[in-house]
């Protein structure tokens, strides 16, 4: 039997039911650094019912991006959006080819321009934060709200060619945005190469999203203000590498059980989606990454394990991420914030695995020169190092 055959049989088993047992739905998360019981205190209706989404089309891989056709609508007030010439990094729903639909962390959209100022047109769910990088320097972040607007990103810039970026900050349960165009102010968008030389795929819960990496912690609570996937580890090894990073990232999720012991919709469930909020959702998985990178296990760990249960479970998501992507080397993260019962659990399950382009990645945890983020999670500096430790070991091992 194939490794993508073995990764279905695994898929059909954990939308069946996860891992076995029941639990209530938690809006905790249990990423921490120090104190891994420490309930975090997440919105109760961030996971709000949202439009439902047939399959991903024309997603753009690591080839380039989707051929996107141009918006015919014309704005009153100023000239019509473009969605020519745009290039997405993560994942989007394409079944409207106008109005591709974004929701998890890090998912970012870029474009060069002639002119001097450019603003977006977003239609959002709920309130997010996007990081703006322009002429390939972060700029300003901007807080959208729910309904459809136009932000400016930024404006007064010299008479010629620059290039703009937004990215997602904010979690997936924060509901989908939908990109309409971007509006250049005295020129056009113009046509662009690929930006990005790489891929990575990371895999991950609250740490991997940033979750609290902005607050001086520990004990500030959740607020969409000081998540930020841009700072995460993730998202400073994709731009040492210069990778377009897919971030598949939720707080609270685990492989065999989730914060608390809950095990409603565990990551490798999440994993198969674009939209993670919509349960009819999928990937098509046309993104091929250099590497994946899985950082899970502490929301395991936040209430007693089964050690046989978790490598198993463990195991099922390396032969799950095997079968969609064949050749790409796959790191397994133990320590940082796992302690050491969880990275010898993670390291059994890679051996168990009998997959040779499997290995363990071994992080250091945090400094406490670094400080604490909210509810103990890694504070931006903290995930700074860690990212810079990422990106050398991958660029050690895979020449990226």
């Amino acid at each position: 039997m194939t490794a993508k055959a073995i990764a279905v049989l695994i898929l059909a088993a954990l939308l069946a039911g996860g891992c076995g047992g029941d639990g209530e739905r938690s809006d905790g998360d249990g990423d921490s650094t120090e104190a891994p019981d420490v309930p975090l205190d997440l919105p109760a209706d961030d996971a709000a019912d949202s439009p439902a989404e047939g399959d991903a089309v024309d997603a753009p891989g690591d080839d380039g991006p989707a051929d996107v056709p141009g918006l015919d609508a014309e704005e009153d007030d100023g000239p019509p959006p473009v969605l020519e010439d745009i290039h997405t990094s993560g994942r989007f729903d394409w079944s409207n080819p106008s109005e591709p639909r974004f929701e998890w962390s890090g998912t970012s959209i870029a474009a060069s321009f002639d002119g001097t100022g450019v603003s977006v047109v977003l239609d959002a769910w709920s309130r997010n934060f996007f990081e703006v990088i322009v002429d390939g320097a972060p700029s300003a972040v901007i807080e959208i709200a729910s309904g459809e607007a136009t932000y400016p990103l930024v404006s007064g810039l010299a008479a010629g060619e620059h290039t703009v970026e937004i990215y997602r900050r904010t979690e997936a349960f924060l509901n989908p945005v939908t990109f309409k165009g971007f509006v250049v102010e005295g020129g056009a968008i113009v046509p662009s190469p690929w930006p990005w030389e790489h891929g990575l795929e990371f895999i991950g819960d609250s740490i991997t999203a940033g979750y609290g990496a902005l607050g001086v912690g520990p004990d500030c609570p959740f607020s969409a203000e000081t998540e930020s996937a841009y700072v995460s580890y993730a998202g400073v090894a994709a731009r040492d590498l210069n990778a377009s990073a897919h971030l598949l990232a939720w707080s609270g999720k685990g492989v065999c059980q989730n914060y608390g012991g809950d095990r409603d919709e565990l990551m490798p469930v999440l994993y198969e989606r674009t939209i993670p909020t919509e349960a009819d959702s999928r990937w098509d998985f046309s993104f091929h990454p250099d590497a994946v990178i899985v950082n899970l296990g502490t929301n395991d760990f936040s209430v007693e394990v089964d050690q046989t249960e978790f490598e198993a479970a463990y195991v099922n998501l390396i032969l799950q991420i095997r079968g969609h992507h064949p050749d790409a080397a796959i790191y397994c993260v133990g320590g940082y914030t796992l302690n050491d019962t969880a990275t010898d659990y993670i390291a059994n399950a890679i051996a168990a695995s009998g997959d040779a382009n499997v290995q363990l990645l071994d992080l250091p945890p945090g400094d406490s020169s670094e400080g604490l983020g909210c509810d103990w999670h890694p504070s931006a500096a903290t995930h700074e190092r860690i990212g810079h430790l990422v990106a050398e070991r991958l660029r050690t091992d895979l020449g990226l």
